[in-house]
């Protein structure tokens, strides 16, 4: 399993080193953080043209006891701006009485349950209506609604609602014979949609004919060109407040102008090149921070998934090989226990802490079975390598300490008898570079971003501290699933370990990834219920599989 060349491995390290942390609540929480900015930018939360408040006035003017009816989309809702558009600045600073029936993502023609005309029908008839003004809806240009034709009859049965022609037609028609009101509709500032331009230049068409007049917006040089800044739109039609306090003086203006029986003052016409082009280079600029923000959901979303996989499938209560049995608690200490009064510090990753196994390893079974004393130092998703130069993907995904800087923080007065370390498979999974043998004995001198030189530096600083010491170094058993890549990496790993034993007199390897006899014991149905995966145990795993191995290893170690 992978995604965006983040393997299943390397995920549920990420998973293992929050669990350790912080804890799993991670995950979703930092979904939730991407998904919160998103709809910050989707909403305008955050953009700077929000931040102001509508201004109401105690001024009388013409527009003052009017009342309008606005019907529309999100535009005229407010949606990025915080739900207030520039009806509610008409009727604070006017004193004017509105109804703003807007619900975003809605359309003129007559499709869906809240589309403009079944809206429109629901308004109370007897509902007073000096003004009425309907929004030309993106939507419809968006959602690619048939444009349709300007009808020859003023007959409302007659036209065709499921066209954006139609459904004009049809709303203008309701309208003059509902309220006996003059009819204003008005457009969106430009953008670049091609779709829009065209119901554009059929709303002038159907204006002729109906003797209405149009707030245009659409060809307006000196609010496309505020508009094209962030803080006056806050995506390519959306108005922040900011926008919208730009806007409604035109349109204040143009209510004063019909309820007075003048003309809207404004011209039909294309916009000028100067804003088409500054509006494409916003388009593109807008495009890719969508589709950045949406790659970061995708990704969050996969992850987040993926990590919860990971832990349904590693769960240890689900687990068989975790049962009362297993229980560390039902263990007790063996009549022979060659390994008493024994110290031994285990060093390690997630296998060494026993992560699939409720947080029991072969160390607990061990120590409670020889009577000894092991320090457990064991962090998911860890390394032998401390490495910070291989990789942004290594640097992203190695959340535990290196096992070096972890070894030295103890001294000669822990007094070890045995430092017992993993062969970790996180090395593998991230790729560590293996390194060469030095000629050098001094734990200072290896390079710990390399698997040779970490284990160098380790066994150089044991026998500094510790001189009587073993360094037990010890391999997972043989993988079934995984691919050759990664075997042959694990594999290279433990060859060179071994081979490091010619350098180093306290260092022993105990290789159960190729011991045939150890890895003949169980059938493929005994390793499931002894693994949870190709490289964790559970309880039965560490008990009766590796436990034995192990401690024999061990006590023949530190015998000679």
């Amino acid at each position: 399993m992978s995604f965006m060349n983040i393997t299943f491995e390397m995920i549920y390290h990420v998973v293992s080193a929050y669990m350790d942390a912080i804890g799993i609540l991670l995950v979703p929480i930092g979904m939730a953080i991407v998904g919160l900015f998103y709809l910050i930018y989707i909403f305008g939360w955050l953009n700077i043209g929000n931040f102001r408040k509508i201004k109401s006035s105690n001024e009388q003017n013409e527009l003052s006891g009017k009342n309008f009816i606005f019907l529309g989309s999100s535009v005229t809702k407010g949606m990025a701006a915080y739900g207030k558009s520039f009806v509610d600045m008409i009727a604070a600073r006017n004193h004017s009485n509105v109804i703003k029936e807007a619900v975003s993502g809605t359309t003129l023609v007559e499709k869906g349950k809240k589309n403009y005309i079944t809206r429109l029908k629901k308004i109370d008839k007897n509902t007073p209506c000096d003004v009425f003004i309907c929004q030309l809806s993106t939507n419809d240009a968006t959602k690619r609604k048939p444009l349709g034709t300007i009808s020859d009859s003023k007959d409302i049965d007659s036209f065709d609602t499921q066209t954006v022609c139609g459904a004009i037609e049809y709303i203008i028609a309701y309208a003059k014979e509902t309220w006996n009101c003059p009819v204003v509709f008005y457009t969106n500032p430009y953008y670049t949609s091609k779709a829009y331009a065209r119901m554009v230049e059929a709303l002038d068409a159907i204006a002729e004919k109906w003797e209405i007049d149009v707030v245009r917006l659409w060809n307006n040089e000196d609010i496309n060109m505020k508009f094209n800044r962030i803080s006056f739109r806050n995506d390519e039609i959306h108005p922040t407040r900011k926008g919208y306090e730009a806007i409604t003086p035109i349109f204040e203006q143009a209510l004063k102008n019909v309820l007075e029986g003048k003309k809207v003052d404004n011209v039909s016409g294309d916009p000028s090149d100067k804003i088409k082009k500054s509006a494409k280079k916003k388009k593109i600029f807008r495009i890719s921070i969508s589709i950045v923000m949406a790659a970061i959901i995708i990704y969050g979303v996969a992850f987040g998934i993926c990590g919860l996989l990971a832990l349904e499938r590693m769960r240890p209560a689900v687990l068989p090989g975790n049962n009362a049995e297993t229980a560390l608690s039902a263990q007790t200490p063996l009549e022979e226990r060659p390994l008493e009064g024994k110290k031994i510090l285990s060093l390690g990753s997630s296998v060494a802490l026993g992560w699939c196994a409720e947080r029991v390893s072969f160390s607990d079974y061990i120590e409670l079975r020889q009577n000894c004393d092991i320090v457990k130092d064991a962090i998911s998703g860890s390394k032998w390598t401390s490495d910070t130069n291989t990789g942004l993907k290594n640097r992203l995904i190695q959340w535990g300490t290196g096992f070096v800087p972890r070894l030295k923080k103890y001294d000669a007065s822990d007094n070890f008898d045995a430092i017992l370390i993993q062969i970790s498979s996180n090395d593998a999974t991230l790729g560590s570079n293996l390194g060469e043998i030095s000629d050098s004995f001094n734990s200072d001198d290896f390079d710990l971003t390399t698997y040779v030189g970490s284990v160098e530096a380790t066994c150089a600083y044991a026998k500094e501290t510790w001189p009587d010491a073993v360094v037990i170094a010890y391999s997972g058993t043989a993988f079934r699933e995984k691919d050759e890549a990664y075997t042959a990496a694990y594999r290279d790993m433990v060859h060179k370990t071994e081979e490091l034993t010619g350098k180093w007199d306290n260092l022993k390897v105990l290789n159960m990834f190729e011991d045939e006899e150890l890895n003949a014991k169980v059938d493929d149905e005994t390793f499931k219920f002894y693994m949870s995966d190709d490289i964790h145990p559970t309880q039965a795993g560490y008990l009766y599989w590796w436990t034995p191995a192990i401690e024999e290893f061990l006590i023949e170690s530190l015998a000679n």
